[in-house]
């Protein structure tokens, strides 16, 4: 009798020698199967699902940041309505636009993760090899997306190493390739599970050695990274280094006339002065941060 088998997989979670890809690879050389890769859901079908679990329509402010919070991962979209995030906790456009890509990029878990994304992508990386998953921690802390040289550079030097661990990453579908030396996270919220399992002491210490990397291979032109150093060394609870660099973003800001975004900067720097003893350090600091703000 004819025959038809329909299953699901997830091809990241095959090992290369599982019996389970070596019955792919027999019938797929004898031509007894067929393949639907499935890829996330868009704006329109993101809000049909929300709408069948909610049991009732979704308007566009709703739409919008539940679609922008899940990237269209069904599970994701599922939890989500299911824990109530459609419109109390997801904020609204305004708000994500209103922030620095510095601060978008350092800023992962500002809203709770329901328990069972969490568990999910938390069991997706514990399958990871040790160097895989101190790997993602780092690149989760240089941002949604990152580069290799440094990813390199912050996680220590150890070229081969980096490569063969994010070679596993890339296999199993935790980054993605974005160009010749670029990746990012194949959903942010990878990022966040990743970012939230680090101590706070580990986190700052990172974000150190992600500023230095920055620094070292940006130095013969640190303009166009100097908020991002600056956010990185906020984040290392290293205050005099954060607002050199935030003042040196906010008079890159002026030079285009992003006076708006120059004075944000300043006022981080700022901000950040009552974490410096009181003297004349803190003076300097000061004077600099309000000198190029005053003359707007």
């Amino acid at each position: 009798a004819r025959l038809l088998v329909l299953g699901t997989m997830r091809t990241e979670d095959v090992r290369a020698r599982h019996h389970l890809a070596t019955l792919l690879g027999d019938l797929r050389a004898a031509g007894q199967i067929a393949e639907i890769a499935l890829g996330p859901l868009d704006t329109a079908e993101t809000v049909t699902l929300a709408a069948h679990v909610a049991g009732r329509g979704l308007d566009q402010v709703e739409a919008e940041p539940l679609y922008r919070e899940t990237e269209g991962n069904p599970l994701f979209v599922v939890e989500a309505v299911r824990a109530g995030l459609v419109a109390d906790d997801l904020p609204p456009a305004t708000e994500e636009r209103g922030a620095s890509p510095a601060e978008r990029s350092l800023t992962p878990g500002r809203r709770r993760l329901p328990p069972k994304v969490q568990a999910v992508i938390a069991a997706r990386l514990a399958q990871l090899s040790d160097p895989a998953r101190e790997l993602a921690t780092v690149a989760a802390t240089i941002g949604r997306a990152f580069t290799l040289d440094v990813l390199i550079h912050a996680g220590g030097g150890d070229e081969d190493g980096v490569v063969h661990a994010l070679g596993e990453l890339w296999q199993r579908h935790i980054v993605r390739e974005q160009g010749a030396n670029g990746y990012d996270f194949s959903h942010d919220k990878i990022r966040e599970v990743a970012y939230a399992d680090v101590s706070p002491a580990r986190r700052r210490l990172l974000h150190r050695h992600v500023a230095e990397a920055l620094q070292s291979i940006y130095f013969a032109n640190l303009d166009p990274v100097s908020a991002r150093i600056a956010a990185h060394y906020e984040q290392a609870a290293m205050p005099d280094q954060a607002i050199l660099h935030y003042r040196r973003a906010a008079e890159v800001a002026q030079r285009v006339y992003a006076n708006e975004e120059a004075i944000a900067l300043l006022r981080k720097g700022l901000a950040l002065l009552g974490s410096l003893p009181v003297g004349q350090e803190q003076d300097a600091h000061e004077l600099s941060c309000k000198r190029p703000s005053a003359s707007r």
